[in-house]
């Protein structure tokens, strides 16, 4: 299946999105981060960085 940019930008945005609502669900969030794991082959430059600095920040706030 092909995404054009626009596309996997948005879907990048819902999983960051999910991933980073504390009031979703455990499980939820964590097949979000897999989704974004499997898609992150896809991305561009800034979007990589994007996903980085987003579960960064998650990962600082729940474990720090």
């Amino acid at each position: 299946m092909k995404l054009k940019e626009k596309k996997l930008g948005d879907v990048f945005q819902c999983l960051i999105n999910r991933l980073s609502d504390e009031k979703e669900k455990e499980y939820n969030r964590g097949r979000c981060a897999e989704l974004l794991e499997k898609l992150s082959i896809k991305w561009n430059e800034k979007q990589l960085d994007d996903a980085f600095n987003s579960l960064k920040d998650i990962f600082n706030k729940y474990y720090y």
